[in-house]
Formats: C-alpha cells, sequence, structure tokens
C-alpha cells in the first residue's frame, strides 16, 4: 500500500508525526485526512513545540541543519500556507520561506498574546506538540482557542504521555478532562479559570480523539493520543472533513487509528433533566474550577510557582438575595467548589464550596445574623437525603439534612464576634455527596452536593 504523501514528508523530515522516526505516532494519517481539502489553499497552521527533546539532547549541534521537522514538512505539504512556529526555545534563526517562528513560553498569556499580535490574525489549525504538561496545555488551550477561525481545528498531541518534572500535582490530565467531557466535566481541576472555560466550552462544537501507532507504550497507554476540538462554525476551506475520517479507504488507518467522538457538546450546556419529577439542573454543565489555581511557568530546568491574586471579597447589601440561578449574582461572591449556574441554581461540586463575602449596611446594634439557605440535595430511593455542615469563618453550624420533595430552607443565628472587617465566610461541605452515576440516573460521574438556590443574610438586634 503507498504511504500518504504527508507520512513520507514526515520521515524525510524527522518529524515523528510519520511512522519512522522517533516515537513514530503516525498522526500523519489523522493530519492528511483532516487537511487534504485545503492543501492548495492559504490557510494559516501554528504548531507549539518545533523540536524532539531527544534531538535537542542528542544533535544540538546539528540544529542548524536539521531545522524544525514538522514545520518543513506543513511548508512542504501546504505549498501556499502561512508556517507558524511557537517554542520556550529560541528557534527563530531557523526561520525558513513562509515559516515564522516566535519564542515563548506556552503558560504564560502574555507570551501567548505576543504569538498572536506578531502573527497578525486567526489561525485555521493550532497543533500543541509543546511541553505535554497538563496545565500548559490547558492555559494555551483556553487562550489559544479564541483566536481559532470559525470551524477551525485545534489538535494536541501525545496526551497519553506527561513529564513527571513539569506536570502539576492535582491538575486533571487534558485527556481526562477531554474524555470527560460526556459527562459534564466529572468535576476535574484544571489550569483555566471560570470565565475563561466557560468561554472555551461556548466556542467547541466537538471533541474528537485518535491513537498513537507508536510501539514505545501498549495500547491501552496510547489510546486517545491525539485530540483534534472543531471550533464552532463552518470553515470554507477546510469544510467538514473531520466527521468523515472514518470512511477513509486506508486499511491499515481503520484499524490502527480510532476516530472516537466523543463530545458532541449540546447547544446549550444549562440543559437539565428531571430524577423523580424533580428537577436536577446542570446535566449537562462544565467543569468547576478553583479560581485560586496555580499557574506555572518555567521549563525543565525547575519550575516557578505563583498563585494567582485572590479576588477581593463580593460587596453584600444585607437582605438582598444571592441568586445562584443562571444569570444571578452569586458567581461574585465564589471562591471554589462550585458547578455554572444554572436554571434550578448551582450545584456544589467539591467537598467544600466556598462564599467570601464583604457585608454593607451592618447596623450598630447588630449582635448576630440569620442566614437563610434555599436548596436541595441530588438524593434517590438508596440515598433520601443529603447532609452538609455549614462553617461560618470557619466556625461549623452542625448538620443539615436536604431531600428533594422540596427545596429547604434552614435559619442560623450567628454570633459577630471574629468578623474580620465584616468580611463573611461561608463554607457548605456536603458529608455525603453522590454521582448520578452511582443513583443510576445518568452516566454523569460527578459527585454532586448540594444544589443551591438562594441565600439571604439579615442582622438580629
Amino acid at each position: 500500500m503507498p504511504t500518504h504523501e504527508l507520512t513520507r514528508l514526515a520521515n524525510h523530515c524527522g518529524s515523528d508525526k510519520g511512522d519512522a522516526v522517533l516515537c513514530a505516532h503516525g498522526y500523519t494519517h489523522v493530519y492528511s485526512a483532516l487537511l487534504e481539502r485545503a492543501r492548495n489553499q492559504p490557510i494559516r497552521i501554528l504548531e507549539i513545540g518545533l523540536v524532539h527533546g531527544q534531538t535537542q539532547e542528542t544533535m544540538h549541534d546539528r540544529l542548524d541543519e536539521i531545522g524544525c521537522p514538522s514545520l518543513r514538512m506543513w511548508a512542504q505539504y501546504l505549498p501556499l500556507a502561512s508556517v507558524f512556529g511557537f517554542d520556550i526555545v529560541d528557534f527563530r534563526s531557523l526561520s525558513e520561506a513562509r515559516i515564522r517562528i516566535f519564542q515563548g513560553d506556552q503558560s504564560k498569556p502574555e507570551d501567548l498574546a505576543n504569538l498572536v499580535a506578531q502573527a497578525g490574525g486567526a489561525f485555521d489549525v493550532i497543533i500543541d506538540d509543546g511541553s505535554h504538561a497538563s496545565h500548559h496545555q490547558q492555559i494555551a488551550l483556553a487562550y489559544l482557542f479564541a483566536h481559532l477561525a470559525p470551524g477551525g481545528l485545534y489538535c494536541i498531541e501525545d496526551l497519553h504521555y506527561q513529564p513527571t518534572d513539569l506536570e502539576l500535582p492535582g491538575i486533571s490530565t487534558t485527556r481526562e478532562f477531554l474524555r470527560d467531557l460526556r459527562f459534564g466535566g466529572c468535576g476535574a481541576r484544571l489550569a483555566i479559570d471560570q470565565p475563561g472555560l466557560a468561554v472555551l466550552l461556548s466556542q467547541i462544537d466537538a471533541v474528537h480523539c485518535f491513537d498513537s501507532r507508536s510501539h514505545r507504550w501498549p495500547l491501552a497507554q496510547r489510546e486517545d493520543a491525539l485530540a483534534v476540538l472543531v471550533k464552532q462554525g463552518r470553515h470554507a476551506l477546510l469544510g467538514d472533513t473531520v466527521n468523515q475520517i472514518t470512511d477513509q479507504s486506508d486499511p491499515v488507518f481503520a484499524q490502527t487509528i480510532r476516530d472516537e467522538r466523543i463530545a458532541q457538546l449540546p447547544a446549550s450546556f444549562f440543559g437539565h433533566t428531571a430524577i423523580h419529577g424533580q428537577p436536577i439542573y446542570g446535566a449537562y454543565t462544565s467543569v468547576q474550577l478553583d479560581p485560586t489555581y496555580l499557574v506555572v511557568t518555567g521549563n525543565r530546568r525547575g519550575l516557578q510557582q505563583r498563585e494567582k491574586a485572590h479576588q477581593e471579597p463580593g460587596h453584600y447589601r444585607v437582605g438582598d438575595d444571592i441568586d445562584f440561578r443562571l444569570g444571578g449574582n452569586a458567581p461574585l461572591y465564589q471562591r471554589h467548589g462550585w458547578d455554572f449556574s444554572s436554571e434550578g441554581g448551582t450545584w456544589t461540586i467539591a467537598s467544600s464550596a466556598q462564599l467570601v463575602l464583604k457585608l454593607v449596611g451592618k447596623p450598630a446594634d447588630a449582635n448576630s445574623f440569620r442566614i437563610e439557605v434555599l436548596a436541595q440535595g441530588l438524593v434517590g430511593p438508596q440515598h433520601p437525603v443529603t447532609q452538609a455542615e455549614l462553617l461560618i469563618n470557619g466556625v461549623a453550624t452542625g448538620p443539615l439534612a436536604f431531600g428533594h420533595q422540596h427545596l429547604c430552607s434552614a435559619t442560623f443565628q450567628a454570633p459577630l464576634e471574629g468578623l474580620n472587617d465584616q468580611s463573611l465566610t461561608l463554607d457548605f461541605r456536603p458529608l455525603n455527596p453522590i454521582s448520578p452515576k452511582m443513583l443510576g440516573f445518568s452516566e454523569d460521574k460527578r459527585e454532586l452536593g448540594l444544589l443551591l438556590v438562594r441565600i439571604r443574610i439579615s442582622y438580629a438586634v
């Protein structure tokens, strides 16, 4: 069987996207199917990560001769394309005709902003073959997807491999995140802030995963090694080829590269379903992020971690409602542990879901305050009550019980002692969270605690 032209070029240029060099992933079988229609079109393609680490280590004295293998491959395969490269190492001297190379760190939004500004426009195809650290992939995805043309393709390679010296503990792998979009994200912890994730998910049309053909890892590990995210809209040059990949006539391609359409995202992430007649919202909501996530920058020589600046407490006028429903004001006060809001409210999806408020309007003679909570639990026949604990400025108020027959309200009397600068922290801690999958309601594996609808605080004198 004749070799794909792109595979031949990859092998000739020394790229492991082919089937003969270094890891020999065979991704060119996927890329040729995706880009064949646009071969002679003036598309703009960006690749992050330009020279294989092994090549840098063993052939560093020949880099001027070797160049950037994948970029050379793209320039030859796509003769009318504008090819852009981006790497933390300075490979700018390896630029060629129609190949522009920029230096920067994919984990730094300011470097990504400089890349976009210097490249001068949206990209049609973006390929992340950079550090392979999950948080680096996620930061770059959140920023660059907005600079992808409608209907464009965002590809992330080698999802089966994360370098141990770069991977950040506590961050979900990018492969897990993309796989679990089928079930609403499953409470993944990502290096993307909540607004950025909301924008990203609103722009994704579908996610496809493919296997690597490398022999360096067992098949079970190299499954879903390449992800292709399709942006909403139609691309005039690329068309809809991603959805016809499985129709390729190459039997080797069909047998060794598995196209799994894992996420055809619904039109709205704020859908809902009914369990025992009770609306359970958030069935299609996305991943909740901790706004105190760590942004990690650096390289293999060492990591420099900096914690995102903590947000100032939201100003809350005593007596007003904190509304957790879609379009409500709860995001002003939310810190960590919350899902996106829905028409029915907002689920807690962590061991602690926190609110921080700066109280406004405290009477001079106030000596205590009352908190009214309107919420419900995710319950079923074998899980009739969701129990939770509320901590007010770190002080527990005792266990609460929420069912599904009606929305429960609870009122608390709490002293004002220890109220620092009128800043109030509320921590909701579900004691027996459970997932819809465990209850047999759906395939959603997220452990949901309480569905908060409304909170109102008032002073007692």
